[in-house]
């Protein structure tokens, strides 16, 4: 059975039992829930699941804590709640659970908020308080259904974590380092939007292109032409054998394999040496090639690889993606995911 860590932020103890009610009607899964009827105590269970990486999945946040004035809570506090539980964690189905969303002050920025992709979905306490029957069952099947469509992301953000953790303790350029985060901030932005839209494709091309030119970024920032050049030489033999290639490998000054070769673990060379190709075909596409979540994916564990090593890296998700068996893609990641094992 499913379990879902729920954060549910409301200072209204009858609001608190009416959702309990709820999700107790949901049969199939199961739901750890943590209740917090005052603004401050919302937030440290936030803090407490940053430093555990233990995210919540779902979160249902009213945004009036007037009720609970006396400990710090105010009209508009909910929209704290939200912002920090975005900036900790935008994998988080975070839901407002409120009547008073509408009012005229409170309405501009909770309709901000929606636009922004902070908010997935609005639960109405009117429908409940006006006794309509299956109005929060069918939201909550919506919300666990995106959840569940995008279950693999919170693997993909935990990843991207551990390379900003590590990218940060590294002496690199400023430029280097807001680059790769900035990289790595869009890829969830447009891996959070891709189920909603058609062209896939289009935003799988774009997405491996970043992670390439994060692993570049992070391979030769500062480093000067000559010595990435005499890398390329002492490391040239060994890539060759590695990936058995039919022609030697030259040096060009602004070859990205080179680049590669010269700058990475020569041991991880095979699955560098892939991600450049995938990059390479969605730069330049070919009938043969359309890429996937599986080379996505990919992408996401062989950046995590060069700067993490293989220790800590999280991908048990990711084999559970109902399609990705089928894809061309699959057999590159799950090569790469037998060798983490």
């Amino acid at each position: 059975m499913k379990k879902f860590k729920v954060l549910l932020a409301e200072d209204n103890i009858q609001a608190r039992d009416a959702v309990i009610d709820e999700l107790n009607k949901l049969k199939n899964f199961e739901f750890q829930i943590d209740e917090c009827e005052f603004p401050d105590k919302a937030l440290s269970k936030l803090a407490e699941s940053e430093r555990s990486k233990n995210y919540y999945d779902i979160l249902f946040v009213d945004l009036d804590f007037t009720e609970q004035a006396h400990k710090g809570g105010k009209r508009d506090s909910g929209f704290q709640i939200i912002k920090r539980a975005f900036n900790i964690c935008p994998i988080s189905k975070i839901c407002t659970y409120s009547g008073q969303f509408r009012e005229p002050d409170l309405s501009d920025e909770h309709q901000e908020l929606v636009k922004k992709g902070l908010l997935v979905f609005t639960f109405d306490k009117s429908k409940r308080d006006a006794g309509i029957g299956d109005w929060f069952v069918k939201g909550m099947e919506e919300v666990i259904n995106e959840h569940t469509k995008e279950n693999y992301l919170f693997d993909v953000f935990n990843n991207h974590r551990s390379i900003k953790e590590k990218v940060n303790n590294l002496n690199l350029t400023f430029q280097a380092k807001w680059e790769i985060n900035s990289n790595l901030d869009t890829i969830i932005i447009l891996l959070k939007t891709i189920e909603k839209i058609s062209s896939k494709y289009v935003f799988y091309r774009l997405i491996t292109h970043l992670y390439h030119s994060t692993l570049l970024v992070l391979l030769t920032d500062s480093k000067e032409v000559s010595s990435i050049r005499q890398n390329f030489i002492k490391n040239k033999s060994a890539a060759e054998k590695i990936i058995k290639v039919k022609e030697p490998f030259e040096w060009r000054e602004q070859n990205a394999l080179a680049q590669i070769i010269a700058e990475g673990d020569i041991n991880f060379i095979r699955y560098g040496f892939k991600l450049n190709n995938y990059r390479n075909k969605s730069i330049h596409p070919t009938e043969n090639f359309n890429p996937e979540i599986s080379n996505i994916l990919f992408a996401n564990l062989t950046l995590t690889l060069y700067i993490s090593g293989k220790n800590g890296i999280q991908f048990e998700s990711f084999e559970q993606i109902p399609y990705i068996l089928k894809e061309k893609g699959f057999k590159d990641l799950r090569e790469l995911i037998d060798y983490f094992r």
